[in-house]
């Protein structure tokens, strides 16, 4: 059973995708994108990580979602590092764990703004600066769920890493600016 404050986040976060203007955003990187399809909740890659498919004339792209809140400008993008359980165990956050995707999306809601990442490019990012990284810039550390009245079910650790410094290690990162909401 999914712990209700998570529900909650999940269902927001799968009603602004459905608003989303995805083929608007991904068309900055792939110009001859066909369609762009959302997988189901229940699907065995949505559970790896997998929140959809650009479809291209020859091929297909995977896409791993991240939609943040209004409040998150997108000046930072929180890289998910792991996820601490209280009996100790801990598994690795998106940031760094095999996904199987080939582009992270991070939507920011509030200033309609997308960068579009490429996994592997972002692989190798984070094993040349984590220590860098982890070092220098703010690091997050959220309780789930995050009402205060539930006992923690995991704590997510992350780093914010400023999106220019990402983009310069990440070379094929795309800032897309997109407008509103569809209807």
């Amino acid at each position: 059973m999914i712990p209700p404050v998570i529900r909650s986040d999940l269902e927001w976060s799968l009603s602004v995708s459905n608003q989303l203007p995805w083929i608007q955003i991904f068309r900055e990187v792939y110009p001859d994108i066909l369609d762009y399809c959302a997988l189901s909740e229940d699907s065995l890659l949505q559970r790896k990580g997998t929140d959809g498919m650009i479809r291209l004339p020859r091929t297909g792209v995977l896409v791993s979602e991240k939609i943040r809140r209004p409040r998150w400008t997108g000046a930072d993008i929180l890289l998910e590092i792991a996820h601490d359980f209280p009996d100790g165990r801990r598994k690795r956050g998106w940031a760094v764990q095999e996904e199987h995707c080939d582009l992270i999306a991070c939507v920011y809601t509030g200033p309609e703004t997308c960068h579009l990442i490429p996994r592997s490019q972002l692989t190798e990012a984070w094993e040349k600066y984590r220590n860098q990284w982890w070092k220098r810039y703010a690091r997050i550390n959220a309780r789930n769920p995050t009402s205060g009245k539930e006992p923690v079910k995991f704590w997510t650790r992350g780093v914010a890493v400023p999106a220019e410094v990402l983009r310069s290690a990440v070379p094929g990162m795309t800032t897309v600016q997109y407008r509103g909401l569809a209807s």
